[in-house]
């Protein structure tokens, strides 16, 4: 008895989502919660479709056809996440094995060609790898903590709202909608600013492909555009009633109600 009350309950809720505006606005703030979240789970936020294919033009090197650039991990050859992308660069092996590789390129050709000078050179730009890759993981690392942030706050704003009574918690419903779409756009758009700069680093700094924006930023940042749109949307028709209810008033009428009913069935 209690299940087919929750499931009249539940279907009458989703009727509503068809009927009124405020309740076709939450639906959309679900698909964008839904785009977030793969968009968040997608090694493509950043594709570098060269790869080494323009080395092995010219050297007899074994690279990989396209790299892909995600929150989590990095797509070449083989994965690897960003932890220990920033390791296996920044410790003492990488950087050493730089300088130990650029000695050995001096002795075997005996001079050095071009802007940097050898061993040097080299070493330099495996430190500035090891700067920008750090603040990649470090603001990659910050966006998936407040993607996962904006999921949760929005779930919860889409619960009260399809759920709750509008007059009651549509307030709260809103401030979290609200909150997880401007979250989830301004981290979306930290986080290509801060690459870019990094990536551009790294290419002035030697040869390296600048990625690309790919399907996994544009899936997320859509995702908490969308939150942000209809969320705008539905507090722009909730609040009204939030701020005409009055709860004592509410209380009152209910009280009336239910002495109506014990009367009644007292007859």
């Amino acid at each position: 008895m209690g299940c087919g009350r929750c499931l009249r309950k539940c279907a009458t809720r989703i009727k509503k989502i068809f009927e009124k505006v405020e309740y076709a606005a939450v639906a959309m703030c679900s698909f964008g919660t839904v785009m977030i979240m793969i968009g968040t789970a997608m090694p493509r936020w950043r594709l570098d479709e060269h790869g080494t294919k323009p080395l092995e033009n010219v050297w007899s090197v074994s690279g990989f056809p396209s790299k892909s650039y995600g929150l989590m991990m990095v797509y070449a050859k083989s994965s690897r996440s960003w932890d220990v992308i920033v390791r296996m660069t920044c410790e003492w092996q990488g950087l050493k094995g730089a300088q130990i590789g650029g000695i050995i390129q001096q002795v075997w050709s005996g001079d050095c060609d071009g802007s940097q000078q050898c061993g040097h050179g080299f070493t330099d730009h495996v430190y500035t790898r090891c700067i920008e890759y750090d603040r990649i993981h470090t603001v990659s690392l910050i966006v998936l903590v407040i993607s996962l942030v904006t999921i949760i706050l929005s779930l919860l704003g889409v619960l009260m709202a399809a759920f709750g009574s509008l007059k009651r918690l549509g307030g709260c419903a809103y401030g979290f909608l609200l909150l997880s779409g401007f979250l989830a756009t301004a981290s979306n758009i930290v986080w290509a600013v801060v690459t870019h700069f990094a990536f551009s680093k790294l290419g002035e700094d030697a040869w390296y492909p600048y990625p690309d924006l790919a399907i996994g930023w544009f899936l997320h940042l859509y995702g908490g555009v969308t939150i942000l749109i209809a969320g705008r949307i539905f507090g722009w028709l909730v609040m009204p009633l939030v701020r005409s209810f009055d709860s004592e008033k509410s209380a009152l009428e209910k009280r009336k109600n239910k002495l109506m009913m014990m009367s009644w069935w007292n007859r």
